[in-house]
Protein backbone atom coordinates (compact mmCIF):
# COMPACT_ATOMS: atom_id res chain seq x y z
CA UNK A 1 0.00 0.00 0.00
CA UNK A 2 1.33 3.45 -0.75
CA UNK A 3 2.20 5.96 1.88
CA UNK A 4 2.81 9.49 2.40
CA UNK A 5 4.21 11.57 4.85
CA UNK A 6 4.04 15.41 5.42
CA UNK A 7 6.05 17.75 8.03
CA UNK A 8 4.62 21.18 8.55
CA UNK A 9 7.10 22.96 11.48
CA UNK A 10 4.32 25.01 14.26
CA UNK A 11 5.23 27.51 16.64
CA UNK A 12 4.46 25.74 19.62
CA UNK A 13 5.74 23.34 22.17
CA UNK A 14 4.18 19.44 21.72
CA UNK A 15 1.69 19.31 23.98
CA UNK A 16 -0.53 22.19 22.94
CA UNK A 17 -0.64 20.59 19.57
CA UNK A 18 -1.12 17.07 21.19
CA UNK A 19 -4.17 18.76 23.15
CA UNK A 20 -5.86 19.88 19.84
CA UNK A 21 -5.52 16.41 18.17
CA UNK A 22 -6.42 14.63 21.03
CA UNK A 23 -9.88 16.45 21.35
CA UNK A 24 -11.79 14.51 18.51
CA UNK A 25 -14.92 16.01 20.03
CA UNK A 26 -13.99 19.16 18.67
CA UNK A 27 -12.30 18.44 15.54
CA UNK A 28 -14.69 20.12 13.75
CA UNK A 29 -13.52 23.56 15.38
CA UNK A 30 -9.90 23.32 13.61
CA UNK A 31 -10.39 20.35 11.38
CA UNK A 32 -10.71 21.88 7.37
CA UNK A 33 -12.18 18.56 6.14
CA UNK A 34 -14.49 17.65 9.39
CA UNK A 35 -18.17 19.57 9.80
CA UNK A 36 -19.61 17.17 12.69
CA UNK A 37 -17.77 14.49 15.26
CA UNK A 38 -19.40 12.46 17.45
CA UNK A 39 -18.12 9.82 19.58
CA UNK A 40 -19.04 6.22 19.38
CA UNK A 41 -16.62 4.93 21.79
CA UNK A 42 -15.37 6.64 24.65
CA UNK A 43 -11.87 7.91 24.03
CA UNK A 44 -11.36 5.20 20.77
CA UNK A 45 -13.83 5.68 17.75
CA UNK A 46 -15.44 8.60 16.14
CA UNK A 47 -17.73 9.47 13.43
CA UNK A 48 -17.09 12.52 11.43
CA UNK A 49 -18.95 14.16 8.83
CA UNK A 50 -16.93 15.46 6.53
CA UNK A 51 -16.98 17.96 3.34
CA UNK A 52 -15.81 14.61 1.18
CA UNK A 53 -18.16 12.14 2.94
CA UNK A 54 -19.13 10.10 6.50
CA UNK A 55 -15.90 8.03 7.94
CA UNK A 56 -15.18 6.17 11.18
CA UNK A 57 -11.87 6.61 12.90
CA UNK A 58 -10.70 4.27 15.35
CA UNK A 59 -7.92 5.45 17.79
CA UNK A 60 -5.06 2.83 17.53
CA UNK A 61 -1.89 4.39 19.56
CA UNK A 62 -1.57 7.45 21.85
CA UNK A 63 1.63 8.30 23.26
CA UNK A 64 1.03 11.99 24.75
CA UNK A 65 2.26 14.79 23.73
CA UNK A 66 4.27 12.66 20.33
CA UNK A 67 1.97 10.77 18.56
CA UNK A 68 -1.91 9.73 17.65
CA UNK A 69 -2.77 6.91 14.92
CA UNK A 70 -5.63 6.08 13.96
CA UNK A 71 -7.48 3.93 11.23
CA UNK A 72 -9.90 4.98 9.07
CA UNK A 73 -13.14 3.80 7.05
CA UNK A 74 -14.58 5.99 4.46
CA UNK A 75 -11.57 7.72 4.09
CA UNK A 76 -9.12 7.16 1.07
CA UNK A 77 -6.55 7.90 3.99
CA UNK A 78 -6.98 4.34 5.36
CA UNK A 79 -4.68 4.36 8.62
CA UNK A 80 -2.67 7.40 9.54
CA UNK A 81 -0.94 9.07 12.13
CA UNK A 82 0.22 12.36 13.94
CA UNK A 83 3.70 12.68 15.51
CA UNK A 84 5.31 15.57 17.30
CA UNK A 85 8.58 15.87 17.80
CA UNK A 86 10.10 19.33 19.58
CA UNK A 87 12.60 21.37 18.04
CA UNK A 88 13.43 23.92 20.57
CA UNK A 89 10.54 26.37 20.65
CA UNK A 90 8.70 24.95 17.99
CA UNK A 91 7.53 21.38 16.90
CA UNK A 92 8.00 19.47 13.99
CA UNK A 93 4.08 17.72 13.15
CA UNK A 94 4.40 14.83 10.38
CA UNK A 95 0.88 13.71 9.14
CA UNK A 96 1.67 10.20 7.94
CA UNK A 97 -0.77 7.67 6.22
CA UNK A 98 -1.17 4.73 3.73
CA UNK A 99 -4.11 4.71 1.05
CA UNK A 100 -5.00 2.45 -1.65
CA UNK A 101 -4.10 3.76 -4.99
CA UNK A 102 -0.84 4.86 -6.32
CA UNK A 103 -2.59 7.30 -8.66
CA UNK A 104 -3.92 9.03 -5.66
CA UNK A 105 -1.13 9.94 -4.50
CA UNK A 106 -0.66 14.07 -5.26
CA UNK A 107 -3.98 14.17 -4.27
CA UNK A 108 -3.23 12.05 -0.80
CA UNK A 109 0.09 14.40 -0.34
CA UNK A 110 -2.06 17.29 -0.50
CA UNK A 111 -4.61 16.64 1.61
CA UNK A 112 -2.01 15.73 4.12
CA UNK A 113 -0.46 19.65 3.45
CA UNK A 114 -4.25 20.82 4.16
CA UNK A 115 -4.58 18.87 7.31
CA UNK A 116 -1.54 20.17 9.06
CA UNK A 117 -1.87 23.61 7.79
CA UNK A 118 -5.27 23.64 9.51
CA UNK A 119 -3.77 22.25 12.23
CA UNK A 120 -1.18 25.28 12.43
CA UNK A 121 -3.02 28.15 11.63
CA UNK A 122 -5.74 27.03 14.39
CA UNK A 123 -2.71 26.43 16.94
CA UNK A 124 -1.06 29.57 15.97
CA UNK A 125 -4.85 30.99 16.75
CA UNK A 126 -5.01 29.62 20.22
CA UNK A 127 -1.14 30.36 20.80
CA UNK A 128 -2.24 34.21 20.05
CA UNK A 129 -4.94 33.79 22.66
CA UNK A 130 -7.78 33.18 20.58
CA UNK A 131 -11.13 31.47 22.28
CA UNK A 132 -12.09 27.77 20.33
CA UNK A 133 -15.73 29.21 20.40
CA UNK A 134 -14.78 31.84 18.58
CA UNK A 135 -12.15 30.24 16.11
CA UNK A 136 -13.84 30.74 11.82
CA UNK A 137 -12.36 28.11 9.95
CA UNK A 138 -11.43 28.61 6.03
CA UNK A 139 -9.84 27.47 2.99
CA UNK A 140 -8.28 31.41 3.08
CA UNK A 141 -6.76 31.01 6.36
CA UNK A 142 -4.83 27.98 5.62
CA UNK A 143 -4.06 27.70 1.74
CA UNK A 144 -0.87 29.98 2.51
CA UNK A 145 0.23 28.75 5.71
Amino acid sequence: MPEIETILEIDAPPDVIFNVLNDFNRAQIWNIVITDAKEIEPGKKYFFNTNVGEMTTTRTETIENKKIAMLQEGSPIQEMAYILEPKGDKTEAKIWGVFELEEQRSIMQMAGELLLKSLKVYVNYLMAGGKPDEYKKSFNKIKNA
